[in-house]
């Protein structure tokens, strides 16, 4: 079986990512069946939450479910998805005229949440003040760090993992036809995406060493944490030119395409509403991998979607 036929032997979910990746064209027609109706069904109406939490416990919780579901493209009008975005609003955002020991916030979180409000198309005023927050605490780097403001530890200098989360956050705004400040949202882009080509994805400036092993593992879920293979699938969904500090990135994508399906990675640690997969190779990381070598690397796609093997 090649891999094609494998990806779309899948959950629905995939399915429907599969045709997406492979026919470059967006299907309309959303799923409630397999991986999507599984995580709808765990929504509790009563409280309004999954995991019985906002954005604890993790992987459970409602903030982190909703992550899943976007990924999974989840419609985005579903009333539980639509439920969801308003409960994280009214409980992860604080309104700018509370007393200001409460005005700091995590940027990484209100990323997140820019996001899947974003992806929602929700009208809300507070979509608009979140966007200003995060533009307000770009650092001169032009990356974002959760750390600006800590007590113990600030940092002046940007995360990967935050910059990442805010990019991701800026395109949904944008792709999804919020009209405004787009001219600084695209300018503020650009920063933060050479801030993360500036390190190559993922070696430190100054002595060229990995920063974390975890950056080059393969990962799904991705939760709020970065790897180079996240930041090279936003490269390729905003239409990044390649660039040759792309390189040692794709290449470590190339090279674990040539042996087949990519593996499911390990798993963060925290609890989860189900096992996802249970073969030892991973449709979605398969397909994430599809998508990078689409954009940045045509033959090795076209070799990697065709290529037989003997799935179990």
């Amino acid at each position: 079986m090649n891999v094609l036929d494998w990806l779309m032997e899948g959950d629905p979910a995939i399915q429907r990512l599969t045709c997406q990746v492979v026919d470059g064209v967006n299907h309309i027609v959303y799923t409630e069946k397999g991986l999507v109706g599984m995580y709808l069904e765990r929504f509790d109406e009563r409280t309004g939450l999954w995991g019985g939490g906002v954005y604890g416990p993790k992987w459970i919780s409602t903030h982190y479910t909703l992550l899943e579901l976007k990924y999974m493209e989840v419609d985005p009008m579903h009333p539980y998805y639509q439920r969801g975005i308003l409960t994280l609003l009214d409980h992860e955002w604080r309104k700018l005229d509370m007393p200001k020991h409460h005005e700091n916030q995590d940027v990484c979180v209100l990323g997140m949440i820019l996001g899947l409000c974003a992806y929602g198309r929700l009208h809300d005023v507070r979509l608009y003040e979140i966007t200003d927050y995060l533009m307000r605490h770009q650092m001169s780097d032009g990356g974002w760090n959760c750390n600006w403001d800590s007590k113990r530890h600030p940092s002046e200098k940007s995360s990967l993992h935050t910059t990442l989360t805010v990019l991701e956050a800026f395109r949904d705004f944008m792709k999804y036809g919020y009209n405004y400040q787009t001219e600084t949202l695209q300018r503020m882009s650009r920063q933060g995406a050479e801030f993360i080509l500036s390190k190559r994805l993922y070696r430190s400036k100054s002595t060229g060493e990995i920063i974390n092993p975890q950056f080059v593992q393969w990962h799904y879920p991705m939760r709020w944490k970065f790897d180079i293979y996240r930041a090279l699938e936003y490269f390729a969904s905003v239409d990044e030119p390649y660039d040759v500090r792309m390189d040692e990135a794709l290449d470590l994508v190339v090279q674990k395409a040539k042996k087949g399906p990519i593996p499911k990675g390990p798993q963060y640690s925290g609890r989860f509403h189900f096992k996802l997969e249970d073969s030892k190779y991973g449709r979605f990381n398969t397909l994430r991998a599809l998508k990078i070598l689409k954009a940045y690397d045509l033959a090795a796609y076209e070799k990697m979607l065709n290529s037989v093997h003997a799935f179990s």
